[in-house]
C-alpha cells in the first residue's frame, strides 16, 4: 500500500513540475520566413470528372473484420471477412477528391454532449482511375475506406468557432473535444487513417549497396509528402463541408489541433489554409519523419528504415549513412513539418511535449519547437502516453488558452476613458 502512495505522489509531483516548466512565447517568431500554399508543389490529384466519379461510388463501405467461425470438422478459427460497416447517404465532389456522407451501422458516440453529427469519408487518387466501367467499378470497390472524418455541431445554438482535430482518439483527448463541444465549439475529427489511392506505397526502405541514399531518400520523401497531402486534402474537404452545412462557421474562429501522428500534418494544413487559422495546438509532435522512424520505441511503425542484413536481420544504417539519408530526405521533402513549421509563424501556437517521449522522440520534438520559432510550450517530465494523460487533466486550462487566442482575441478593444483609474 505504501508503495502505491509513493507512486501516486510521484505522479502528482511530476504533473506539478510540468506546469512549472511551461515557457512563455519567444518574441522572434514574426521574423521567420512564411510558408504558404503557393510555395509548395503539392502532390497532384486526379480532379477531372469528379462529379461523375462521385455518382459511381458504392452504396456501402466495407472493411476487413475478424470473425470467429467453426468449420465442418468443428474446429474454430479467426478469419478476416469483408463486411459492410456504413451506408453511403450522399456523394459530393470537392476540389481534390470525393467526399462521402455515411451512416455507420452502430452507435459510436454514446457519451457526447448534445449535438448533431455527421460521419464522412474522403477519397482521392494520385493517378487517373481506370476508364473502363468494369475496371472502374472494381477500383471503387477496393477503395472504400478513405480518410475518416466526423463533424459535431452544438445543438440549439450557433457555434462559437470550429476546432479541427488531426489524429488522436484515446480516452484522454476525447475529453477535450467533449468539453469544447459543450462550450459551443463545433468539432471536426479527421482520422488520418488512409493510404493515398494510386500512390507508390512502401513501408520499409533499405539502404545498402544496391539501394544508395541518392535513390532511397527521394522515395521516402515522396512517401511522406503523399501521406501528409492526403491528410491535408481530407481535412480541407471536411472544413468546406462544415462551413457549407453550418453558415455561421464561415466567419467563426478556426483552431487546429494536431495529436501525435496528426501533428505531422498540421503545419502543412495551416499552409494550405493560408493564414486563415486563428490558433494551433501541437501535442506530442516532432519534425523529420525518418529521424522519428529510426528512433521511435514503437514496435511496428508505419515507416521503417534499415541498412544491410546482418546475420539475416535488418540493422539500422550506420551513423554516417543515417546523416546522409536524413540530409538527402530533407532536401527532397516539402511537406515534412521540418519545412512547413514556418507556416505557423503568424498564428498563436502552443506545443505540449513530454521530456521523456520515446514514441515521437523528445529530440525530434525539440527540433520541431525550434523550427516553429520557439512558441509557447508546456513540457512534462513524462513519456508520450503521459502527455495525453495530462492533456485530460489540463484540458480546462488548454481550452482557456484556445479561447484567449481565438474568441477573446476577436473582441473589440475597450478604450479606457481619459483620466480613468
Amino acid at each position: 500500500m505504501r508503495g502505491k502512495v509513493i507512486a501516486l505522489c510521484l505522479v502528482c509531483a511530476m504533473g506539478a513540475a510540468g506546469c512549472a516548466m511551461r515557457r512563455a512565447a519567444a518574441p522572434d517568431r514574426a521574423s521567420l520566413p512564411a510558408v504558404r500554399a503557393q510555395d509548395i508543389d503539392w502532390p497532384a490529384r486526379w480532379t477531372e470528372d469528379l462529379d461523375q466519379l462521385a455518382g459511381r461510388m458504392p452504396d456501402q463501405l466495407s472493411g476487413q473484420i475478424m470473425q470467429f467461425e467453426v468449420d465442418e470438422s468443428g474446429a474454430g478459427a479467426l478469419v478476416r471477412k469483408s463486411m459492410p460497416y456504413a451506408d453511403v447517404t450522399a456523394r459530393r465532389a470537392t476540389p481534390s477528391g470525393v467526399l462521402l456522407e455515411v451512416n455507420y451501422r452502430w452507435e459510436m458516440w454514446r457519451n457526447r454532449p448534445a449535438s448533431t453529427w455527421q460521419s464522412l469519408r474522403f477519397l482521392s487518387w494520385l493517378s487517373d482511375p481506370a476508364a473502363e466501367d468494369d475496371a472502374l467499378a472494381e477500383s471503387l470497390a477496393a477503395t472504400t475506406t478513405g480518410t475518416s472524418g466526423t463533424l459535431f455541431i452544438p445543438e440549439n445554438r450557433d457555434p462559437v468557432g470550429l476546432a479541427v482535430f488531426l489524429g488522436g482518439g484515446v480516452e484522454y483527448d476525447w475529453a477535450l473535444r467533449w468539453d469544447m463541444l459543450a462550450q459551443g465549439w463545433a468539432i471536426i475529427q479527421s482520422g488520418t487513417d488512409a493510404k493515398p489511392i494510386g500512390a507508390h506505397w512502401e513501408e520499409r526502405f533499405v539502404v545498402d549497396s544496391e539501394h544508395p541514399v541518392s535513390a532511397v531518400a527521394p522515395q521516402i520523401a515522396q512517401r511522406v509528402d503523399d501521406q501528409i497531402a492526403e491528410d491535408v486534402y481530407a481535412a480541407e474537404a471536411f472544413i468546406l463541408f462544415a462551413r457549407d452545412r453550418c453558415p455561421a462557421l464561415r466567419s467563426a474562429p478556426l483552431v487546429v489541433v494536431g495529436l501525435s501522428r496528426g501533428s505531422f500534418s498540421l503545419p502543412a494544413l495551416v499552409a494550405r489554409l493560408d493564414s486563415h487559422v486563428d490558433a494551433a495546438v501541437i501535442v506530442g509532435g516532432g519534425a523529420n519523419l525518418p529521424a522519428i522512424a529510426m528512433a521511435t520505441a514503437l514496435k511496428q511503425p508505419d515507416l521503417v528504415l534499415s541498412g544491410p542484413l546482418v546475420n539475416g536481420k535488418a540493422s539500422l544504417p550506420d551513423p554516417t549513412t543515417r546523416r546522409e539519408l536524413l540530409d538527402a530526405y530533407l532536401a527532397s521533402s516539402e511537406l515534412d513539418p521540418y519545412h512547413t513549421a514556418a507556416s505557423l509563424n503568424a498564428a498563436p501556437t502552443l506545443v505540449l511535449q513530454g521530456m521523456f517521449d520515446r514514441i515521437v522522440p523528445a529530440t525530434t520534438g525539440k527540433v520541431l519547437y525550434e523550427r516553429l520559432g520557439r512558441p509557447e510550450r508546456w513540457t512534462y517530465p513524462l513519456g508520450h502516453g503521459g502527455v495525453f494523460w495530462m492533456l485530460k487533466n489540463d484540458r480546462r486550462r488548454l481550452i482557456a488558452w484556445i479561447d484567449a487566442h481565438t474568441l477573446e482575441a476577436r473582441l473589440p478593444a475597450v478604450a479606457t476613458p481619459s483620466g480613468g483609474q
